[in-house]
């Protein structure tokens, strides 16, 4: 008897257990399952109606093309669908004359083959063509394989090609047009929620105490936000090229939600180069041959005090809702910052990193609340 070694049961279980998280997603009218399903079916319907009206009403003998491209054509926003279907008749188009041209040129298909293939995978890697550029050489690639050079050939092939990319751009346009503005937002605030935790497990440290170890993982979770911040930016990015040319979430109407939302990247950025450069100051402070790397406690406690603050006002403030009494608690905690530090000029050591800390939290403070 077979027996499957133990991590490939435990695939299998987390591969059912994200099937069964995905069906209760369902559930959600925001969540990504649902649009996913509701492209699945529409892409469905736009193959199934572009094959009956090639093979049907037109009476193609061999309509593989135009169900294909149709279902292709269901992108992910209605932008895409559109420019999409142009690259994709022009890709086809442009396989098609070669390969044609290089037949009647060359008389050979193996020849023909040799001449065409070269010149449309090139052609097909413009960046112009996007990821329909593969088409060309595949157009090519039919037309001399299956040995019908013909102009009939082509007339119907390229036929075909617009028949599927309108029906599948116009069933994307018009039916449950897709639209990804929630998607920027859930992801605004899990960078927020991420920043903040960063601060208070640095509030924490410098309370109990903290060495090398922590303080070379404050350094890493802080570097990661980078990755955070540029996938935000993508996924935003993604949101506001599902307005363009949405007939159900116009842009001229929700184009200043998704600006507020760039804005609020923006400030998040800005934040996160203060934070690591707190990440970075304390990872110095605690190698071992660093010199009165000790903090004080006095001025430990009341950093700490106004991590905590910070963290707790960075999602109101990335949202644009910075709450003035809370300004206020936070203006005073650096106040008190500042006031530690008054007292230590005399010691340049202490003075020095201390310096280093209160500058880069008044950064931090100036990125939120400007």
């Amino acid at each position: 008897m077979l027996r499957l070694p133990r991590r490939a049961f435990e695939a299998l279980f987390d591969e059912v257990r994200r099937a069964g998280s995905w069906v209760r997603e369902l559930a959600r009218s925001d969540g990504s399952a649902r649009r996913t399903l509701a492209q699945t079916l529409k892409a469905t319907g736009a193959a199934i109606l572009a094959w009956w009206i090639a093979a049907e009403a037109l009476e193609l003998t061999m309509p593989y093309v135009a169900p294909l491209v149709a279902m292709i054509m269901v992108r992910d926003t209605v932008y895409w669908s559109i420019l999409s279907g142009l690259q994709q008749v022009a890709a086809v188009a442009i396989g098609l004359t070669f390969a044609y041209g290089a037949l009647a040129l060359t008389e050979s298909t193996t020849a023909a083959l040799a001449l065409a293939l070269p010149l449309t995978l090139l052609i097909g890697r413009s960046y112009r063509l996007d990821d329909q550029g593969i088409y060309a050489p595949f157009a090519a690639l039919f037309l001399l394989t299956l040995n019908q050079p013909e102009q009939e050939y082509l007339r119907w092939r390229l036929l075909e090609t617009v028949l599927g990319a309108g029906i599948g751009t116009l069933v994307n346009l018009s039916v449950l047009p897709p639209v990804h503005i929630g998607k920027g937002k859930s992801h605004r605030r899990h960078v927020a929620a991420s920043t903040a935790g960063i601060l208070r497990d640095l509030a924490a440290g410098l309370r109990e105490g903290f060495g090398r170890e922590w303080a070379l993982e404050w350094v890493t979770r802080a570097s990661e936000l980078d990755d955070r911040i540029s996938n935000l930016r993508a996924t935003l990015r993604e949101g506001r090229r599902s307005l363009w040319l949405n007939p159900r979430w116009p842009y001229r109407r929700h184009g200043d939600a998704v600006d507020s939302d760039f804005h609020a990247a923006d400030r998040l950025s800005l934040a996160a180069e203060s934070v690591q450069t707190i990440t970075d100051i304390l990872g110095n402070a605690s190698r071992d041959d660093m010199p009165d790397h000790a903090l004080g406690r006095e001025f430990a406690e009341r950093y700490a005090r106004f991590l905590d603050l910070l963290a707790d006002a960075i999602p109101d403030a990335v949202f644009g809702e910075y709450d003035p009494s809370m300004s206020q608690e936070v203006m005073s905690a650096f106040g008190e910052l500042e006031a530690v530090l008054d007292g230590v000029v005399d010691r340049v050591p202490d003075a020095e990193m201390r310096g280093a800390l209160l500058l880069a939290a008044r950064q931090l403070l100036h990125d939120l609340a400007e």
